[in-house]
This record gives C-alpha cells, sequence and structure tokens, in this order.
C-alpha cells in the first residue's frame, strides 16, 4: 500500500501494510468501520500525509536499528500513558499495562463519544481528544517491535531534567 493512512478492519494483516496511521475497525461491526472512515476524512489530505510520513520515519527507524520483532520493551512516559496506567493497572504497584489490556481500552474509547470519554474515564477535557491516537501510536509500536508489554516509570522527561541537575548541583 502506498503508506497514505487508512481505515482497515481487523483481519489479517491489512492494518501492518497501510504503513500509516491505521484505524483498525472490527470487521463483524459495519458502524464502527463507519465511524472510523468518518474520522479519517475529517482530517485534511495534509494531515493524513503527515500522520503517515511520521509513521513510516518511525518504522524506518526500528528497521535501520534491528529493532523490528525483536521483542524490545517499550518505556512510556507522559500523560497519556500514565492515565492509560492509572486506568488498567492491576495493582497499586504495577508500572507495567500489557499491550493486550492496552488494545482493549482503545477498544472502549473508540466506542464512545467525546463527552461519554470524559466521564466514564474521568479523562480531562484535553486528555479526552488524545488519547485514542496515543493509544494508537504505542500498540503500533509495541506491534513492530514485538513488544507484550509497555513499562510506565511514572516519571517524566521534566522530572529527570530535575533530578539530573539537582545531582549536579549537591555533587559541587
Amino acid at each position: 500500500l502506498s503508506g497514505v493512512p487508512c481505515v482497515s478492519t481487523d483481519v489479517g494483516d491489512a492494518s501492518v501494510l497501510g504503513g500509516g496511521d491505521v484505524l483498525i475497525a472490527r470487521v463483524d461491526d459495519p458502524e464502527d468501520l463507519a465511524k472510523k472512515l468518518i474520522l479519517m476524512i475529517k482530517n485534511s489530505e495534509q494531515e493524513r500525509k503527515r500522520i503517515g510520513q511520521r509513521f513510516r520515519r518511525m518504522k524506518e527507524w526500528f528497521d535501520k536499528h534491528q529493532l523490528l520483532k525483536s521483542g524490545t520493551p517499550i518505556l512510556g512516559t507522559g500523560g497519556n500513558i500514565n492515565k492509560i496506567l492509572k486506568v488498567l493497572r492491576k495493582q497499586q504497584n504495577d508500572y507495567f499495562i500489557n499491550t493486550v489490556d492496552l488494545a482493549a481500552f482503545k477498544a472502549e474509547l473508540d466506542a464512545v463519544d467525546y463527552d461519554e470519554r470524559i466521564t466514564r474515564f474521568v479523562l480531562n477535557p484535553d486528555r479526552a481528544d488524545v488519547i485514542i491516537p496515543a493509544s494508537q501510536i504505542f500498540l503500533t509500536a509495541a506491534d513492530w517491535l514485538g513488544a507484550e508489554q509497555i513499562y510506565i516509570p511514572k516519571v517524566g522527561l521534566s522530572d529527570g531534567i530535575a533530578r539530573a541537575l539537582y545531582k549536579k548541583y549537591k555533587a559541587r
């Protein structure tokens, strides 16, 4: 396929061969397929191409570094994955999520509209519209890498920088 973002069913390899921002629709659910098509159509052609290019670059980087299907673990940081961890973790001290659970959660998110995502999953309005594409990015990367879990240290980049600066300051 050309790598332009597309909508695919969840059967076979079509979703992998899409090469771009592939929205996955359940094959037995025509309403889901229609919903995904409408979501993709709402993006401008320029946006669809930009998304596809971004995903192709990510997959090319994985390939260049021999990471495709390597089982390399994923480390996730940021607000979206932290919120997903909060919803999906089975025990308070869990700092990972299984990709199967993430895929099921994404399907739940896909099944409801923006307002219901806010109330049902206790999402902030600015999180409710970006958590679905963020979930897809993690799922795509996990698929390409052959990863089964995503580890979430609950420490973001800014936390790491602040800690490194503090250690440097204390070492003086």
